[in-house]
């Protein structure tokens, strides 16, 4: 019962570990894509 209840809270953690990490590298792709793209759009502001 102990063994079982332990693997079940561990499974649970492991599982909210993966989803917070997919979370977190959605996150720094989305800021990097961002900062690419305004990067991309700075110098054509420049030289306009």
């Amino acid at each position: 019962m102990a063994f079982g209840a332990m693997a079940a809270v561990s499974g649970s953690a492991r599982r909210r570990a993966f989803g917070l990490s997919i979370i977190g590298s959605g996150l720094a792709v989305m800021v990097g894509a961002t900062t690419y793209a305004l990067f991309l759009m700075l110098p054509s502001d420049a030289a306009a």
